[in-house]
């Protein structure tokens, strides 16, 4: 996204399939020039094009975020002249953007950007509008951030929430939604993993090939959880796939990752 500020346009990352419009996008709306840059993260899907901005333009992003592009030296993703660890507020103009850190609830680095005067949000790959997460809770590097990450967002004030990915803008009610499925997702996951016997699979698969067990006990609790998720009503009565496009294709991948980070990380 961008803002005009009265004294220059702010824009938010620069995805590569929008290289060939991000600066006429800006132009049909007004002829002042970028003068900052904000990244919402490392990832190369919503910066990979950041060079087509002007070098003289302010680049704003988390530490974590600078770190990992000195490493990647992608002459596409220019180095942050700016770095923050918690909070930086950026005032231009008529413009006040919020920029905060709250963990790694996607990769270490990506940040909520707000704000306040149009209550819009900024969080990019954690809400997916109308859609289930992308698979494996969106690669998630810590499940238990993510999920928290919900509770986070819903503590701002947003009529709007701009996410990166798919078809639309979401809204709060689509972040609400979201939360439902992932706290559902959990706790079948925690009763899949109190009924799901390791000492049952090995009947079938013997003790002989370790891997052959563990596949054998993760498969079974993927799908108890999977057809835990896709059988039981939610809140409004519908079925998650009658809800959120996706369900039917990517519970199974969700539940494996919720189940991996309550195994290892969190066993309650």
């Amino acid at each position: 996204m961008f803002l005009v500020t009265g004294q220059g346009v702010i824009t938010i990352d620069a995805p590569p399939s929008l290289r060939d419009v991000m600066l006429s996008a800006i132009g049909s709306v007004t002829a002042e020039p970028v003068t900052h840059v904000i990244y919402s993260h490392s990832h190369f899907d919503h910066i990979g094009a950041a060079n087509v901005y002007p070098q003289s333009a302010v680049r704003i992003a988390h530490q974590c975020t600078a770190d990992k592009l000195a490493e990647y030296r992608d002459p596409q993703r220019p180095i942050p002249t700016i770095t923050f660890r918690d909070e930086y507020v950026l005032e231009l103009g008529a413009a006040k953007l919020e920029l905060r850190y709250h963990g790694n609830i996607h990769q270490p680095g990506n940040i909520f950007i707000y704000e306040p005067r149009q209550k819009v949000l900024m969080l990019v790959d954690v809400i997916f509008p109308g859609w289930v997460p992308f698979r494996n809770l969106a690669v998630a590097n810590d499940v238990h951030e993510y999920l928290r990450a919900h509770d986070l967002l819903l503590d701002y004030d947003f009529d709007v929430i701009v996410c990166g990915h798919l078809t639309r803008y979401g809204t709060r009610a689509d972040v609400v939604t979201q939360r439902e499925f992932v706290q559902q997702l959990r706790a079948a996951s925690i009763k899949a993993l109190k009924s799901v016997r390791i000492e049952d699979v090995a009947a079938r698969t013997g003790t002989e090939n370790l891997w052959a067990l563990m596949d054998g006990y993760l498969e079974d609790a993927i799908e108890t959880v999977t057809n835990d998720m896709l059988t039981t009503p939610t809140s409004d009565g519908r079925l998650w796939t009658e809800r959120l496009g996706g369900a039917d294709v990517w519970t199974r991948h969700h539940a494996f990752s919720m189940i991996q980070a309550l195994r290892i990380e969190r066993p309650d």
